[in-house]
């Protein structure tokens, strides 16, 4: 989890008491930010290859769609990445986390009568959210303030 800590002054704390709406709507707009850049950063930098490699895109799909601002309060909101595919849940806790795929039988296989037998694997993690977000904070801070700052000036 990401958290971001804004110092206020009395004075801009009072305002935000008074009139939360446009400080909301300032942090929503930044997480809406954040969330459409590490979006594309996790995919072009962690799914392309460079940790995963793309077969069927369903990961990189999942998170295109599930990728989600919630505005929690008047002047408070959260990211949450959702994968939508249960398929592409259980994939992506695997490569964040590591574990172990369950051996399994396929028949038919690619509809040519073919039977094999998957053993069961472990695979190490190779983790592609937190080490973006890590490499990301300095980006993710400044997309967060810069709505902010504007809504304050705006705000006087």
């Amino acid at each position: 989890m990401i958290s971001v800590k804004i110092n206020l002054s009395d004075e801009q704390l009072r305002r935000v008491a008074d009139d939360p709406a446009p400080f909301g709507s300032a942090l929503f707009s930044g997480m809406t930010d954040v969330k459409n850049y590490l979006t594309n950063y996790i995919i072009t930098n962690k799914l392309s290859g460079q940790v995963l490699n793309r077969v069927t895109g369903t990961l990189q799909r999942s998170m295109e769609e599930g990728a989600i601002v919630e505005q929690t309060a008047p002047a408070a909101a959260r990211l949450v990445f959702r994968l939508l595919d249960p398929k592409a849940l259980s994939y992506g806790r695997l490569w964040e986390f590591g574990g172990t795929i369950p051996g399994y039988i396929h028949h038919n296989l690619f509809g040519r009568g073919i039977t094999a037998v998957m053993p069961e694997r472990t695979v190490a993690a190779r983790p592609y959210t937190a080490p973006s977000i890590s490499e990301s904070l300095d980006v993710i801070r400044r997309l967060i303030a810069a709505p902010l700052v504007e809504a304050f000036k705006g705000h006087a």
